[in-house]
């Protein structure tokens, strides 16, 4: 069996800025029974058989609340359990125990909200992977932008977020049992209010140190959330 080194590209629009991301592709098996992933000349990423690949970009890709991933995806031949997996590295535990970083596409074009799958953190994509059962399929256009961006306080001087309260002279801060998706106290344009006991979605990261005022406690001796396993990106 051969094998080949090929690229295919991301690109990524940020405040009007184009910038190309680069991905080496290690390809093997280029055949249905074994399974593999083939870049075709007009740079869409083709898939073929069972298969479960993941590779590195050329330089990290900073995502927020606002990115997003849009991507075409053409199933050529009866494709199986297609799905396009986004990481910020390589880690066992995160592959098994938090699905929300996969996002299994639909005939056509697909949006994945990447603050979402991050849980609203300022982080960075460095691992891109592919998954399929079998058949044949297609991803082409892969390409990174951001929304408008949304303040904290509506017309009404109300937080936008529903688990958040205003302060007076302070600002947001998250109600009761939840916590901001980038630490702190006070709600920046980025942060969501996240619940401290939704910890199998992966939403903190073991950077993310939450102090005794950053997330709510159901006494003065006891807190609601507990590190787990998953949340060691």
């Amino acid at each position: 069996m051969h094998c080949l080194l090929q690229t295919f590209t991301v690109t990524q629009e940020e405040e009007g800025d184009n910038a190309t991301h680069s991905i080496i592709a290690n390809l093997l098996g280029l055949d249905e029974e074994r399974g593999g992933i083939s870049v075709q000349v007009n740079g869409s990423v083709r898939l073929y058989g069972e298969i479960e690949r993941f590779y590195q970009l050329s330089q990290d890709i900073e995502v927020h609340k606002f990115t997003r991933l849009s991507f075409m995806y053409t199933d050529l031949e009866s494709a199986d359990g297609a799905s396009l997996c986004l990481y910020e590295e390589l880690n066992l535990n995160v592959q098994n125990s938090c699905p929300s970083r996969c996002f299994v596409p639909e005939e056509g074009h697909n949006v994945i909200d990447l603050g979402n799958i991050f849980s609203d953190r300022l982080t960075a994509v460095r691992i891109i992977g592919f998954r399929q059962g079998g058949g044949v399929s297609e991803c082409a256009n892969l390409h990174m932008f951001t929304t408008a961006k949304t303040g904290t306080t509506n017309d009404k001087d109300l937080c936008v977020d529903p688990n958040a309260r205003r302060l007076v002279s302070i600002g947001c801060k998250c109600m009761d049992g939840y916590a901001l998706s980038n630490g702190g106290n006070v709600q920046g344009e980025f942060d969501t209010c996240l619940s401290c006991l939704s910890t199998p979605d992966c939403h903190f990261n073991a950077s993310t140190s939450l102090g005794e005022d950053e997330c709510a406690r159901v006494s003065k001796n006891s807190r609601l959330i507990e590190i787990e396993p998953c949340m060691t990106e």
